[in-house]
């Protein structure tokens, strides 16, 4: 029998069992998170969301929320149009505003990105802390140039007569001809 046990031991070996404690946390946790499920679906829940929902909405809330980004969580960043114009912004608040409410623009944690959004399509954001070298930048613009004029294929017109006139002379050729 101890034989037994210990080849189930070695089985079991390289797998790490959560200790009791972390299943007693995620499931306490899952109850809390099943409960307030619950509780929005009663009627008190449903009436305890639409007050949260207008005092979130409510207009003095959004000029608050609108000026600590255009502020204090701002992080300055140069955005270069497909055309070669920079804008330089304080926040992507500002930029947002700037741009319009519905162009959610997300200025990237490090470095420089290309904006992929039907709005504002091939423009570039750089931010201005130093993170984005110029070789990136240099990069994205070659990126943005070739994807606006795509280099077009040259064709070989000479072998391409070569090979319609083999064809027009094969028994096919002559056959779809007639």
């Amino acid at each position: 029998m101890s034989n037994f046990n210990k080849k189930i031991e070695n089985l079991f070996a390289d797998i790490n069992l959560p200790s009791d404690e972390e299943i007693a946390r995620e499931t306490h946790a899952e109850k809390i998170r099943q409960s307030k499920l619950a509780f929005y679906k009663t009627p008190a829940g449903q009436k305890h969301k639409e007050v949260v929902k207008q005092k979130t909405n409510s207009p003095e809330n959004l000029a608050k929320r609108a000026e600590q980004m255009r502020e204090e969580r701002g992080v300055p960043a140069k955005f270069i149009s497909p055309a070669g114009d920079e804008l330089v912004f304080r926040s992507g608040g500002e930029a947002n505003e700037y741009f319009g409410e519905n162009v959610a623009i997300h200025i990237p944690l490090s470095g420089a990105k290309r904006i992929e959004r039907k709005h504002l399509k091939n423009w570039i954001v750089v931010r201005l802390d130093n993170s984005a070298t110029p070789q990136e930048i240099a990069k994205l613009k070659t990126e943005v140039q070739i994807r606006l004029n795509p280099p077009k294929k040259e064709r070989d017109i000479e072998a391409w007569k070569q090979k319609m006139e083999e064809w027009r002379n094969s028994e096919e050729g002559q056959n779809e001809l007639n």
